[in-house]
């Protein structure tokens, strides 16, 4: 009896999971895609990077890698519960409604010229990657926070030490990928980083252990926490 009851709760971890999911994918398209094309009409924009970081090179096949963070949602049912379902689609939405106030206050233009390689499986991925997003969400990187907020908590629940560490070098992986693919800098990367880190310590895991903050709450006590370090 035990194969039909597993597949029942997994098939319920997934119904979950897909309702959860469906609300933040259109808080995504209302705050980000928005966001990107009002500041694709502005002149007023900032260049958050060095000359130095433009001799990053373009490494076609790290496409791979910047693609993989979306098949990620696949294995969430998998590997949560539902519980952590729902705390991970939260933590998503409010790192939206993070990105949302940075990105019309600190509009970006990025430095690389997108291209479109030539000859290269990965092509028919770059010309979708360009036509969907603009490039002026840069900063902080959404494709950094997602990856953090999806993979760590699949490494904390991970019994042995390979399958921990597979998730986070996976995560880093992905993280590293924004930069060869020309699609961020690496300011974007380490304020991506940072906020999914921040949400994933202070809001994910604190709510799984029973404290049950608001983004509010975490926010307060950060501030609150500065003050006192000042």
């Amino acid at each position: 009896m035990e194969g039909p009851i597993l597949n029942d709760q997994l098939l319920s971890r997934y119904k979950v999971f897909a309702v959860e999911l469906t609300k933040t994918v259109a808080i995504f398209l209302l705050i980000y895609l928005s966001c990107n094309y009002f500041n694709s009409t502005r002149t007023d924009v900032y260049h958050l990077y060095t000359n130095n970081e433009l001799q990053i090179p373009f490494l076609t096949w790290t496409m791979f890698f910047y693609v993989s963070v979306y098949l990620t949602p696949l294995m969430a049912p998998i590997l949560l519960n539902e519980k952590e379902l729902r705390l991970l689609a939260r933590s998503i939405a409010n790192s939206l409604f993070i990105c949302m106030p940075i990105f019309l206050l600190l509009p970006t233009q990025l430095g690389f010229v997108r291209e479109v390689p030539v000859n290269s499986v990965w092509a028919p991925l770059y010309e979708m990657l360009f036509v969907l997003d603009k490039p002026h969400n840069l900063f902080p990187s959404f494709h950094v926070i997602f990856s953090t907020l999806m993979l760590f908590p699949f490494a904390r629940n991970c019994k042995t030490s390979f399958f921990k560490y597979f998730w986070y070098i996976l995560s880093f992986a992905i993280d590293l990928s924004i930069l060869f693919v020309h699609q961020h800098h690496v300011i974007d990367l380490v304020a991506g980083l940072f906020i999914g880190v921040f949400l994933y310590q202070k809001f994910y895991v604190r709510n799984l252990e029973g404290e049950s903050v608001t983004l509010k709450e975490v926010f307060m006590e950060s501030i609150e926490s500065f003050k006192n370090a000042s």
